[in-house]
């Protein structure tokens, strides 16, 4: 089983604010933004998002692609990691699900 780290998501209490901070830095590329809520920022071959979340849900956020998410799902669940949920469809069209560390932060597994 893979895993391919794909991206940081810093949670923020203004999505605009750190848009405006981040498109100057050298080499940033807005390539997705839902004003208020959430923005995607490209430097080279990695990714930096923005995400509003409430002050008291704040924590660090990394995301991961697993070619075969279901069958990591199923490894993680075997070797005592509980996923918050199983693999689910999400609004925005990709599949994926969530696991917390012991300190809280987020761990992100989409489709590849």
């Amino acid at each position: 089983m893979t895993t391919i780290f794909e991206s940081v998501s810093l949670h923020v209490a203004d999505v605009e604010k750190s848009v405006a901070f981040y498109s100057k830095l050298p080499g940033a590329e807005l390539v997705m933004h839902r004003r208020g809520q959430f923005a995607k920022f490209k430097f080279g071959g990695g990714h930096i998002q923005v995400v509003a979340i409430p002050a008291q849900d704040r924590s660090f956020h990394i995301e991961m692609d697993a070619p075969d998410l279901h069958a990591l799902y199923d490894q993680l669940r075997a070797s005592g990691i509980e996923p918050d949920t199983p693999p689910t469809m999400q609004s925005f069209g990709r599949t994926q699900f969530r696991v917390h560390d012991p300190d809280g932060n987020v761990l992100e597994f989409d489709n590849a």
